[in-house]
Protein backbone atom coordinates (compact mmCIF):
# COMPACT_ATOMS: atom_id res chain seq x y z
CA UNK A 1 0.00 0.00 0.00
CA UNK A 2 2.95 2.63 1.29
CA UNK A 3 4.93 1.26 -2.02
CA UNK A 4 1.98 3.15 -4.41
CA UNK A 5 1.90 6.11 -2.24
CA UNK A 6 1.36 8.55 -5.25
CA UNK A 7 1.77 11.63 -2.47
CA UNK A 8 2.33 12.69 0.87
CA UNK A 9 -0.88 12.88 2.38
CA UNK A 10 -1.92 9.75 0.95
CA UNK A 11 1.62 7.92 2.43
CA UNK A 12 0.13 9.59 6.15
CA UNK A 13 -3.11 7.68 5.40
CA UNK A 14 -1.55 4.73 4.58
CA UNK A 15 0.72 5.26 7.93
CA UNK A 16 -2.38 5.85 10.42
CA UNK A 17 -3.83 2.82 8.82
CA UNK A 18 -0.68 0.66 9.60
CA UNK A 19 -0.40 1.63 12.90
CA UNK A 20 -4.29 1.54 13.77
CA UNK A 21 -3.70 -2.35 12.64
CA UNK A 22 -0.63 -2.73 14.49
CA UNK A 23 -2.36 -1.48 17.63
CA UNK A 24 -5.28 -3.64 17.25
CA UNK A 25 -3.22 -6.75 16.51
CA UNK A 26 -0.72 -5.97 19.36
CA UNK A 27 -3.41 -6.54 21.81
CA UNK A 28 -5.56 -9.51 20.62
CA UNK A 29 -2.29 -11.14 19.61
CA UNK A 30 -1.49 -11.31 23.40
CA UNK A 31 -4.56 -12.33 24.66
CA UNK A 32 -4.64 -14.94 22.41
CA UNK A 33 -1.60 -16.58 22.86
CA UNK A 34 -2.09 -16.50 27.07
CA UNK A 35 -5.28 -18.29 26.49
CA UNK A 36 -4.44 -20.54 23.53
CA UNK A 37 -0.80 -21.43 25.06
CA UNK A 38 0.02 -24.63 27.12
CA UNK A 39 0.78 -23.65 30.29
CA UNK A 40 3.76 -24.79 30.43
CA UNK A 41 4.85 -23.12 27.49
CA UNK A 42 3.20 -19.71 28.15
CA UNK A 43 5.66 -17.86 30.47
CA UNK A 44 8.54 -18.68 27.05
CA UNK A 45 5.57 -17.88 24.52
CA UNK A 46 5.04 -14.56 25.71
CA UNK A 47 8.68 -13.95 25.77
CA UNK A 48 9.09 -15.19 22.71
CA UNK A 49 5.97 -12.75 21.43
CA UNK A 50 7.03 -9.83 23.03
CA UNK A 51 10.87 -10.08 21.72
CA UNK A 52 9.33 -9.65 18.19
CA UNK A 53 8.78 -6.09 19.11
CA UNK A 54 12.67 -5.82 19.25
CA UNK A 55 13.30 -8.21 16.48
CA UNK A 56 11.53 -6.04 14.17
CA UNK A 57 13.13 -3.03 15.20
CA UNK A 58 16.52 -4.35 14.11
CA UNK A 59 15.07 -5.97 11.01
CA UNK A 60 13.96 -2.06 9.79
CA UNK A 61 17.06 -0.61 10.76
CA UNK A 62 19.07 -3.73 9.02
CA UNK A 63 16.92 -3.22 5.76
CA UNK A 64 17.07 0.69 6.08
CA UNK A 65 21.29 0.21 5.93
CA UNK A 66 21.04 -1.57 2.77
CA UNK A 67 18.33 0.07 0.94
CA UNK A 68 17.95 3.82 1.46
CA UNK A 69 20.87 4.65 -0.53
CA UNK A 70 19.24 2.93 -3.56
CA UNK A 71 17.13 4.48 -6.07
CA UNK A 72 13.62 4.29 -4.78
CA UNK A 73 14.86 2.83 -1.65
CA UNK A 74 12.31 4.02 0.75
CA UNK A 75 9.76 2.09 -1.54
CA UNK A 76 11.83 -0.98 -1.19
CA UNK A 77 12.14 -0.34 2.20
CA UNK A 78 8.54 -0.33 2.98
CA UNK A 79 8.07 -3.40 0.73
CA UNK A 80 10.35 -5.59 2.64
CA UNK A 81 8.80 -4.58 5.93
CA UNK A 82 5.22 -5.84 4.76
CA UNK A 83 6.56 -9.19 3.85
CA UNK A 84 6.21 -10.36 7.96
CA UNK A 85 2.94 -8.88 7.73
CA UNK A 86 1.98 -10.78 4.87
CA UNK A 87 3.39 -13.85 6.04
CA UNK A 88 1.30 -13.11 9.32
CA UNK A 89 -1.87 -13.51 7.67
CA UNK A 90 -1.41 -16.00 5.58
CA UNK A 91 -0.49 -18.21 9.06
CA UNK A 92 -3.36 -16.45 11.03
CA UNK A 93 -5.50 -19.30 8.47
CA UNK A 94 -4.26 -21.93 10.91
CA UNK A 95 -5.23 -20.52 14.15
CA UNK A 96 -8.21 -22.09 15.77
CA UNK A 97 -10.65 -19.73 17.26
CA UNK A 98 -11.12 -19.41 21.02
CA UNK A 99 -13.85 -20.48 22.65
CA UNK A 100 -14.79 -18.12 24.10
CA UNK A 101 -15.98 -16.39 20.90
CA UNK A 102 -16.96 -19.32 19.62
CA UNK A 103 -19.69 -19.70 22.55
CA UNK A 104 -20.42 -16.25 21.94
CA UNK A 105 -21.17 -16.98 18.09
CA UNK A 106 -23.06 -20.18 19.27
CA UNK A 107 -20.68 -22.79 17.87
CA UNK A 108 -20.45 -24.37 21.08
CA UNK A 109 -19.28 -27.94 19.52
CA UNK A 110 -16.14 -26.17 17.87
CA UNK A 111 -15.88 -24.51 21.34
CA UNK A 112 -15.63 -27.60 22.70
CA UNK A 113 -12.90 -28.71 20.35
CA UNK A 114 -10.44 -26.11 20.88
CA UNK A 115 -11.10 -26.80 24.69
CA UNK A 116 -9.96 -30.35 24.59
CA UNK A 117 -7.09 -29.48 22.56
CA UNK A 118 -6.13 -26.97 24.65
CA UNK A 119 -6.61 -29.61 27.31
CA UNK A 120 -4.61 -32.13 25.59
CA UNK A 121 -1.99 -29.28 25.25
CA UNK A 122 -1.50 -29.04 28.36
CA UNK A 123 -1.72 -32.29 29.49
CA UNK A 124 -5.02 -32.29 31.86
CA UNK A 125 -8.40 -33.92 31.81
CA UNK A 126 -11.17 -31.62 30.34
CA UNK A 127 -13.18 -29.99 33.23
CA UNK A 128 -16.23 -30.73 34.24
CA UNK A 129 -18.84 -28.57 32.95
CA UNK A 130 -20.61 -27.60 30.10
CA UNK A 131 -19.82 -24.30 28.03
CA UNK A 132 -22.12 -21.86 28.11
CA UNK A 133 -22.66 -17.49 27.21
CA UNK A 134 -24.98 -15.11 29.08
CA UNK A 135 -27.31 -13.03 26.36
CA UNK A 136 -24.57 -11.11 24.14
CA UNK A 137 -27.83 -8.88 22.84
CA UNK A 138 -28.01 -7.30 26.09
CA UNK A 139 -24.57 -6.86 26.68
CA UNK A 140 -23.61 -9.34 29.86
CA UNK A 141 -21.14 -12.08 28.60
CA UNK A 142 -20.20 -14.25 31.74
CA UNK A 143 -18.12 -16.58 32.13
CA UNK A 144 -17.85 -19.38 29.29
CA UNK A 145 -17.70 -22.43 31.87
CA UNK A 146 -20.25 -23.26 34.27
CA UNK A 147 -18.95 -25.08 36.65
CA UNK A 148 -19.13 -25.98 40.16
CA UNK A 149 -19.02 -22.68 42.23
CA UNK A 150 -16.10 -22.87 44.74
CA UNK A 151 -14.70 -19.71 46.65
CA UNK A 152 -10.92 -18.81 46.62
CA UNK A 153 -8.66 -16.33 47.68
CA UNK A 154 -6.77 -13.72 46.24
CA UNK A 155 -3.90 -15.93 45.29
CA UNK A 156 -5.85 -18.12 43.41
CA UNK A 157 -6.19 -15.60 41.21
CA UNK A 158 -2.03 -15.92 40.12
CA UNK A 159 -2.48 -19.96 40.36
CA UNK A 160 -3.35 -22.07 37.07
CA UNK A 161 -6.43 -23.52 37.93
CA UNK A 162 -7.72 -26.26 34.83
Amino acid sequence: MFRLATSYYFFLCCRAVTGFCIGGNYGTSIVYAAEMVPARKRSWNMFVLEMYWCLGSVYECVVAYFVMDLDGGWRIQILLTALPVFIMLILMHFMDESPRYLTIKGEKEKAMVVVRKICHDNEVEVPAGVLFCSDVRSGEYGEIWAAPYTEGKHHDLHTLHL
